[in-house]
């Protein structure tokens, strides 16, 4: 495709890694800028719904970004030339984009003076807004990556089984399960948790491992501001680099 279609290639494709336990971040970035002059986003695997006896093998499996960079022999460097990628920067952007005041996305959130403190609000996809997934064996889902328990229809030889208050229905019973963690969460109006990736949804009061305190908003709010203090040039890096739409 490259050597066919270079414009194309240029243009519109994009890479994304999985890091796991026989990979590192440092040979995949140096991988896919020498042989496709890319950068590749990276993505650590999916930790949730493991069944229980695959859970010590998926924890031999598991490497996460922070404990891969720091074995990166020019750690620095690709922090700073990746900088939007890596979990620092991810963190930096999110804060910049959702919690700063300082940025706003619409003419409404801008003139608003204050927002609504009862909401409830997560990182999942209202159904269909952005993708469906069928199985093989014809069940649909709300995107590949949620579990199969959470089936929303099923599509037959003949005719597709759908029922969309029976959707909304389960999506608002799953949604109202988490709403006296989500309304005392700070992270509340820019969460990025999906209720179907929760594994004790199914549970009659689950936890959500993305809750967040304000002791433990305040301590990471401080890590970002020593981060900007230390790297004041990434303040404008994520204003004219990242398009962000969560």
């Amino acid at each position: 495709m490259q050597n066919k279609y270079p414009d194309y290639f240029n243009e519109s494709v994009r890479f994304i890694s999985v890091l796991h336990n026989r990979n590192d971040i440092e040979p995949i970035y140096d991988f896919f800028m020498t042989h496709f002059e890319k950068d590749s986003m990276i993505r650590s695997l999916t930790n949730f719904g493991i069944r229980e006896d695959k859970k010590e093998e998926f924890q031999n499996m598991y490497q996460n970004k922070r404990q891969s960079l720091r074995k990166s022999t020019n750690c620095e460097a690709i922090e700073t030339k990746y900088f939007l990628e890596t979990p620092n920067g991810y963190r930096l952007t999110k804060y910049l984009y959702h919690a700063s005041g300082n940025i706003f996305f619409n003419h409404k959130q801008l003139l608003l003076s204050e927002l609504n403190n009862n909401v409830i609000s997560t990182g999942t996809c209202t159904p269909f807004s952005k993708k469906l997934f069928v199985t093989v064996t014809g069940k649909i889902l709300p995107c590949e990556i949620v579990d199969h328990d959470f089936v929303f229809g099923f599509v037959q030889d003949d005719y597709v089984e759908l029922d969309c208050q029976h959707v909304a229905n389960r999506f608002n019973y799953y949604l109202s399960k988490c709403a006296k963690q989500c309304i005392c969460c700070e992270t509340n109006t820019y969460c990025r948790q999906c209720i179907f990736q929760i594994d004790s949804i199914r549970c009659e009061s689950p936890h959500c491992l993305s809750f967040c305190t304000k002791e433990a908003y305040q301590k990471d709010k401080e890590q970002i501001f020593d981060c900007l203090r230390q790297h004041p040039h990434y303040y404008e890096k994520v204003l004219n680099e990242v398009s962000f739409t969560l």
